[in-house]
């Protein structure tokens, strides 16, 4: 069981059974420092990375076929990555892939430390998730 260290992970009424380490992105956050996904030239913010998932939002999560995706994942530096998915969970306004190849380790590592910075100098908070 991985999460962010130092980051409180959301409450969950179940076990936390994941294999990877997953970076949480505070849904108040400005969108400055957010990643987005882009599937089909849109645009939509993402929600939380592994290397084997993502989650991200999606008003209208029943128009996303549940065939294979191919999505790129923009980063605030400018950075992308490609990545292939499946559909494996929708839940109101957001979607859940498991991907088939991942987003590489060091990438989730860049994003915990970025983050963490982010907080220690008071631009975003985990608070009120």
């Amino acid at each position: 069981m991985s999460t962010m260290i130092g980051m409180d992970e959301p409450k969950l009424d179940f076990p936390n059974r994941r294999e990877h380490v997953r970076v949480y992105y505070p849904l108040s956050c400005m969108k400055k420092f957010m990643p987005v996904l882009i599937l089909h030239s849109r645009s939509y913010q993402v929600m939380d990375i592994s290397e084997k998932g993502l989650r991200f939002d999606n008003p209208n999560s029943n128009l996303i076929p549940t065939s294979m995706l191919s999505v790129v994942l923009q980063f605030p530096d400018g950075s992308t990555v490609s990545v292939m998915g499946r559909v494996v969970r929708r839940a109101p306004k957001q979607i859940a892939l498991r991907l088939e190849n991942g987003i590489p380790y060091t990438r989730i590592m860049s994003e915990q430390f970025r983050l963490r910075k982010l907080v220690v100098a008071g631009a975003i908070s985990y608070n009120g998730r």
